[in-house]
Order: C-alpha cells, then sequence, then structure tokens
C-alpha cells in the first residue's frame, strides 16, 4: 500500500520540474555570454593561424636539458623568445 501512494507522489513531484521556463528573466545567459568574452585574450586568433617562434634554437635546446635534468632555473637569456608575425 505504501508503494501505491509514494510512486505517483515521485512521479508527480519530478514533473513539476518541467512546468516551464516563466521563471527565467529575459537575458538568462547574458552573464555567462559576457564572462566567456571577457576572458577571451584574441578572439581572432584562429583566423590569423599560428605563429612562428623566433630564438637561438641552441639556447632553448639547452634550457630544456637543463630543465629536464633538474638544474636550477636557466638564466634569462636562455628564455627570452619572440613571436613572428
Amino acid at each position: 500500500m505504501r508503494s501505491e501512494i509514494l510512486i505517483p507522489l515521485l512521479f508527480l513531484s519530478l514533473l513539476a520540474g518541467c512546468a516551464g521556463r516563466e521563471h527565467l528573466r529575459a537575458d538568462f545567459g547574458a552573464s555567462n555570454a559576457n564572462n566567456k568574452l571577457v576572458q577571451t585574450v584574441d578572439p581572432q586568433a584562429e583566423q590569423r593561424g599560428p605563429r612562428a617562434l623566433v630564438g637561438d634554437g641552441q639556447k632553448m635546446e639547452q634550457a630544456l636539458k637543463d630543465y629536464r635534468k633538474g638544474k636550477p632555473e636557466a638564466t634569462r637569456d636562455q628564455l627570452i623568445i619572440s613571436t613572428s608575425k
């Protein structure tokens, strides 16, 4: 007898969640879209394509080897790289 009452009540409570979206404001989701826009550094990066790294290959290779060996941080001039347009 108990399950005869509980099962319909369970279904009725689940259906109550499908009542509609009248409680949502007209600008629902605008905050999320704005946050996404603000956090995008360069919105047109895909259109420009990849940029090539420019620098001294031997210094970069040595810095990478030192990093993998666990040596102290590389000197500043080993890590300076620029990007070409």
